[in-house]
């Protein structure tokens, strides 16, 4: 059997606050709350096994509005041996206190605090998505993000988007990748979000804080 070769781009990437279009910027950033969140994200990645993680969390925006949301560090136990999925994850969190997870078909969804809905709520008609988002969880949630039903809800709601990095790698499309279809339509902003954890097989987090009004989301390949 042949291996497959797959195309790569790496980039730095900026997602913007106003819901534009993403920039290239070859600079980087420190952010205090990445540390908190990648640990958590990890260490609900290693009891996940074949399924895929939602993580819903409200917390408090920084002082400085420009780095946006705060993950606090959490008492996470040790993962239970031979355990995995809710079970493990209930364990694993059992010393913090406004956490709810369940098990919904093959998702683990973590819910953390209160989270506003509003953005998660929106219909969007019809997204097409470009053959980059299509075979790129984070260009599919770009697409997302970009789409005029989003813009129009944060407009509305006054609600915007801090800005942080993504130093990552772009896949380019090839036959046999994982990859969404070209159009997706009549679905919710979280149903979007389900299409792309279960495509990509990671974790999706959605932040929330006010005020001011903001959210973010951020992907987490999976093991």
């Amino acid at each position: 059997m042949g291996s497959l070769v797959v195309g790569v781009d790496r980039r730095k990437l900026w997602i913007p606050r106003s819901g534009g279009s993403v920039a290239v910027n070859a600079g980087g950033v420190t952010v205090r709350k990445w540390g908190n969140q990648k640990a958590f994200l990890w260490q609900l990645r290693t009891v996940l096994g074949e399924k895929v993680g939602r993580v819903y969390y409200g917390g408090k925006c920084l002082q400085d509005v420009r780095l946006g949301i705060s993950f606090r560090q959490w008492a996470v136990r040790p993962a239970p041996v031979g355990e995995s999925g809710v079970a493990a994850l209930k364990t694993m969190l059992r010393d913090e206190k406004n956490i709810s997870v369940e098990d919904d078909s093959g998702v683990i969804r973590v819910r953390i605090g209160r989270v506003s809905e509003a953005i998660l709520h929106v219909r969007i008609p019809r997204l097409t998505l470009s053959p980059e988002a299509q075979y790129n969880a984070w260009a599919a949630i770009w697409a997302v993000q970009n789409s005029s039903e989003v813009r129009a809800a944060m407009h509305d709601h006054h609600i915007r988007t801090p800005n942080h990095m993504v130093d990552m790698i772009l896949v380019r499309p090839a036959e046999g990748l994982p990859h969404l279809a070209d159009v997706v339509t009549d679905a919710t902003v979280d149903q979007v979000l389900d299409m792309i954890v279960k495509t990509f097989h990671g974790t999706i987090l959605f932040e929330t804080c006010a005020p001011p009004d903001q959210y973010a989301i951020d992907f987490e390949r999976g093991g």
